[in-house]
């Protein structure tokens, strides 16, 4: 093998090194790094802040470096193999939703640069609206699409807003800054809303789906004819899906941890 095909080789064997002990450790300081994956610590602080650099990781520590896995490594984690085992987790839960006001729950994904439907529940009484596995939400009006690209970082926000935007109804916003600063009422309320921006009829309500580190990739939303859902006290409705998020987040969190657990005691 050539001295330099070598010498980038074992660059990129560092890289990967220092993000599987962060991804072990979940935050990680630079001495921690350089002692795991045994660095000078000048080495470690120049491998680490060029992974910063690419989004592959993120230093949270002030003043002193902290590194944990970064937004966009998580993204192209969760727009993998993990989707099937995610959309089981939040099944019953979604169940639960549906049948408590017998509307249409869903949860969405954020794959790449759009936002679409991984699982849906329609309630057991009869059928409501349905939203097809794998359908695209709009970004600017859909309140599952709102409810997690309000979490992203700003150049992400930007692609998936660049336009045209379509109009659906006289509801819908086109406007940028209309469409960010209601990302800010959602981040501050926990909870997004479709009101008739899709169609004239829909109404629908979005909790993110919020883990660790304040990274949003899922949503749940409960949706259906605007005359029936509004005969439902919104604090109810958003008050359940927060609740129901937040379960989601943490069964997420510790199935794939036990999974990663088995994954390297059997390697």
């Amino acid at each position: 093998m050539p001295t330099e095909t070598k010498q980038k080789r074992n660059t990129l064997e560092r890289y990967a090194e220092i993000l599987e002990a962060v991804a072990a450790g979940e935050s990680l300081s630079l001495t921690q790094i350089s002692e795991l994956n045994k660095l000078p610590k000048g080495t470690a602080h120049r491998l680490s802040n060029a992974l910063v650099e690419i989004g592959f990781l993120d230093n949270v520590g002030s003043p002193r470096p902290l590194y944990q896995l970064g937004n966009r490594l998580l993204r192209l984690l969760h727009g993998g193999g993990d989707t099937a085992l995610i959309g089981r987790i939040a099944v019953p839960y979604l169940e639960s939703l549906a049948n408590q006001f017998g509307e249409s729950s869903f949860m969405t994904r954020l794959n790449g640069e759009r936002v679409e439907a991984l699982a849906h529940v329609a309630p057991t009484k009869r059928l409501r609206g349905y939203v097809t596995p794998g359908a695209i939400m709009p970004p600017h009006a859909a309140a599952s699409a709102k409810a997690i690209i309000a979490y992203q970082p700003e150049q992400l926000i930007e692609r998936m807003l660049k336009g045209p935007l379509e109009k659906g109804t006289e509801y819908t916003k086109t406007d940028p800054k209309l469409i960010r600063q209601e990302h800010k009422e959602i981040i501050d309320n926990g909870y997004a809303v479709c009101d008739r921006e899709l169609d004239d009829w829909l109404l629908a309500y979005a909790a993110p789906v919020i883990q660790s580190g304040q990274k949003v990739f899922y949503a749940i939303a409960l949706s259906g004819p605007a005359d029936r859902l509004q005969k439902i006290s919104r604090q109810e409705i958003t008050g359940a899906l927060k609740e129901k998020a937040a379960q989601i987040s943490i069964e997420i969190e510790q199935r794939l941890r036990l999974r990663n657990v088995v994954e390297i005691s059997n390697s």
